[in-house]
């Protein structure tokens, strides 16, 4: 057994956690510079897991699930084996059983490594070995479109000023019981402009689904991939990646378009990348952008660090 062990999904599902996961062992695996495992937590069988777990020297884990976290932390501890944790997301999201929780494991981790720079604010509070690194880890490749949506967008992006896009990988709601990707807010806002063509990457299929169960009017301008895609490819399509979301952690999305030269539009709900355009979670607000965005596209090129090189020095300074 590896002296590291990788423990998270892969895709599908396709979402932030699983894309990162699957681009930190591609990049592993091709720089061979760390001798690694990994543990698919789809196919989670209990004995397995501890035996692996006992038999590895440094964990890694990659999970969003606040319980089993805390409870692999609480496993390593006992076996002495060194635990990596990232939080992917926002730090403080949930209610406040969970947080707590979330903070007991940042406090026995070795390493909490946290996305944004408001929970590592926090983080290093509990455990000052905590580390800040962009969960952005740069595609070593991109897959195609399937032909038959390759065609279609094609023959859209000649009927409209500009294309957007946007991403969910289902549908989820936050503390407050509100839609975090906002999809249906954006419909609604996009009846506005029906010179722009939003593209919502919907690669579960669930969001298309409970639109069309809402009620919700999809106009001739919103365009849903609800198949299995790479999101990358699609923005490559589009002119402007919207992420309006009620709550984040270091969206791969926001750092892939901006990786891409595209122009970015964001709620304000946590920290983002230089050369991003904020917005409040308002629908006011973003409409104004949206009105004045064929005037102020962004031309502004921005580096964006790859997260690969963080990881890799947090793996160099603990083996």
């Amino acid at each position: 057994m590896s002296k590291l062990l990788i423990v998270g999904n892969l895709p599908p599902p396709i979402g932030g956690v699983s894309i990162h996961v699957s681009r930190l062992l591609s990049w592993l695996d091709c720089n061979k510079e760390i001798d690694h495992g990994f543990y698919d937590l789809r196919n989670f069988k209990i004995f397995i897991f501890l035996k692996i777990i006992v038999q590895s020297s440094i964990i890694h884990l990659h999970t969003s699930n606040t319980i089993f976290r805390f409870l692999v932390v609480l496993l390593c501890k006992l076996t002495m084996k060194k635990i990596i944790i990232t939080i992917h997301g926002n730090l403080g999201r949930h209610s406040l059983l969970l947080n707590y929780i979330d903070l007991i494991s940042i406090y026995f981790s070795d390493i909490p490594v946290l996305i944004n720079e408001e929970s590592f604010n926090q983080a290093r509070k509990y455990n000052k070995k905590s580390k800040y690194v962009s969960a952005f880890i740069a595609p070593l490749k991109t897959e195609a479109l399937p032909k038959r949506i390759e065609g279609e967008l094609l023959k859209l992006s000649n009927c409209f000023n500009s294309i957007f896009c946007t991403n969910a990988f289902n549908v989820s709601f936050d503390s407050s019981g509100n839609e975090i990707y906002q999809i249906s807010t954006l419909i609604n806002i996009f009846t506005e402009f029906p010179e722009y063509l939003l593209i919502v990457s919907d690669p579960s299929g669930n969001y298309y689904s409970f639109i069309e169960r809402s009620g919700c009017i999809i106009s001739d301008n919103i365009f849903f991939i609800s198949e299995l895609h790479d999101f990358v490819t699609v923005i490559n399509h589009s002119d402007c990646l919207i992420r309006f979301t009620t709550t984040d952690g270091d969206s791969l999305s926001v750092r892939e378009a901006l990786f891409k030269g595209k122009s970015v539009i964001a709620s304000n709900v946590v920290s983002r990348p230089q050369g991003v355009k904020l917005v409040n979670l308002s629908q006011s607000d973003l409409s104004k952008l949206l009105r004045e965005f064929e005037n102020n596209k962004s031309t502004e090129e921005v580096s964006v660090a790859n997260g690969y090189e963080g990881i890799l020095e947090i793996y160099k300074a603990m083996s």
